[in-house]
Order: structure tokens, then C-alpha cells, then sequence
């Protein structure tokens, strides 16, 4: 199974990305962090959510929130730094907007016209998008690298259309703190796709679980400051006590 690997240090950070970081870690709830950081793998209850065990209790934790704020800060953390993932074989960004847009409901002639023009908006921007996030685009127009911001999560080919998409249309290029904020966004949404399609893969395999046992919750445990909201909307939920269970069922 992968391991999560250690983020490079603070120091090495830009300031526009340290400013970014600062604002998770100041929103940060350090009683979840103290329940990832003590969780162990129980069971997958379905593709999005699995059990595990934290000190004395059994939690439930619906990975996708989860994986789009782990994801989401691991693209900062590892800018300048990023672990890449080559496709093999390249694929032609206007191809994949094509894909991205008729799936959307446009028409083939828009999707190719779009297509074309991201193609050129995202060589123009392939420098940065390669040398701070690991978004390879190569010299005719196709993507040859993405970045795993969660270490282990396989990249999977239907999450790329939306993605370049995304690249293209809801990345922010006019300053350096709205790329990255907006790049980390599309790279998190990215990943919560990519964890979906392992698991629709995995459940159909009789393998349920394995991603978010070997490569999710090893990343969450290292690498999640999770936000305070993820305190009331049903991502962490504390089930049950185990050691009043142990009680009960010494009286039995």
C-alpha cells in the first residue's frame, strides 16, 4: 500500500501560498484533527463513507468533503513540490474540453470551437501550471502529467475532462494568489472524482474500501487541518462509545 509522503517545509512556501495555508490552519478544528490523527480503518459502508475507529469510539466518515479539503490543502502545501503522475498516453486538452462540454449539454460545434481555444489559453499558461502544480501540457496541446495531491489515489481518465475544463475556465490567472486558490480548488474537485471512480471500480471488484483504507485515511491522519464546518455537516460523526458497548455487554 502507498505511504503518505511528508510535505516540503513551510519555509520553502511562496508568501501567497503561506497567506492561503495560514487561513486553513487559523479555520482549522483540532478536536476532528485529534480523530483523524487516531483513526483506524473499520469497514467501507459504501463508496462514500467508511467506519473507523478513534480512541474509545466509532466514527462515520463520508470521505468526499473530506478528500476535496485534503486535496485542496496538499496542493498548497506541495506547490513548487508536487507529485506528478504521466498519462500514458498523452491526451489532446481540446479533446478533453470537447468531451468535458458535450457531457454538459453544448453541441459539438461549440464544444470543438471551446476546445480549441482552451487548447491555446492553457499553452500559454502551461508554465506555471507545470512548474507549481505538476499540470503537464506539452509543445502540441496535450496533457502529459497531473499531480497526485493524494498520495496513492490513482488518476483516473473520466475525471480529466472536467478537470482541464476547469483549468481552463474557472482558474483565476490574473494574480498569484487567486491561481493557486483557484487551481487547488479544481485540483480538489479532481480528486474527489478520481476517489469515486476507485470506488465504483473496487465495489464492482469485491474490493470495497481498499482506496480509502491504503491511500485516504493515511493521508487524512498525516496531512488534514479540517475545517470547523466539517464539525456539523454529517462528515465526522461520532456513532457510539465503545467502551459503554464493553459495559453493556459485560451485564448481558
Amino acid at each position: 500500500p502507498p505511504r503518505a509522503r511528508p510535505n516540503p517545509p513551510p519555509a520553502a512556501r511562496l508568501a501567497s501560498v503561506a497567506a492561503l495555508l495560514a487561513a486553513v490552519d487559523a479555520d482549522a478544528h483540532p478536536g476532528l484533527a485529534d480523530v483523524l490523527r487516531g483513526a483506524t480503518f473499520v469497514g467501507a459502508v459504501d463508496g462514500e463513507r467508511v467506519l473507523v475507529q478513534s480512541s474509545a469510539s466509532l466514527f462515520l466518515l463520508r470521505l468526499p468533503p473530506l478528500a476535496r479539503d485534503l486535496a485542496h490543502q496538499q496542493t498548497l502545501r506541495r506547490v513548487d513540490a508536487p507529485v506528478t503522475v504521466a498519462l500514458d498516453p498523452s491526451v489532446a486538452v481540446a479533446a478533453l474540453v470537447e468531451v468535458a462540454l458535450i457531457e454538459g449539454g453544448a453541441s459539438a460545434g461549440e464544444a470543438a470551437e471551446a476546445g480549441t481555444l482552451a487548447a491555446r489559453l492553457l499553452l500559454l499558461k502551461a508554465g506555471p501550471l507545470d512548474d507549481h502544480l505538476g499540470v503537464r501540457i506539452d509543445g502540441e496541446g496535450r496533457l502529459a502529467a497531473v499531480p497526485a495531491p493524494v498520495d496513492g489515489l490513482r488518476a483516473a481518465a473520466r475525471a480529466l475532462p472536467a478537470l482541464v475544463l476547469a483549468l481552463a475556465q474557472s482558474v483565476d490567472y490574473t494574480s498569484e494568489p487567486s491561481f493557486f486558490a483557484t487551481s487547488a480548488a479544481a485540483l480538489a474537485d479532481y480528486a474527489v472524482a478520481c476517489a469515486a471512480a476507485a470506488a465504483e471500480e473496487e465495489e464492482a471488484e469485491g474490493r470495497a474500501g481498499w482506496t480509502a483504507e491504503h491511500a485516504l485515511l493515511p493521508a487524512l491522519r498525516a496531512h488534514l487541518a479540517p475545517p470547523r464546518a466539517r464539525a456539523g455537516d454529517g462528515s465526522i460523526v461520532e456513532l457510539a462509545r465503545l467502551d459503554r458497548l464493553y459495559r453493556v455487554f459485560e451485564r448481558c
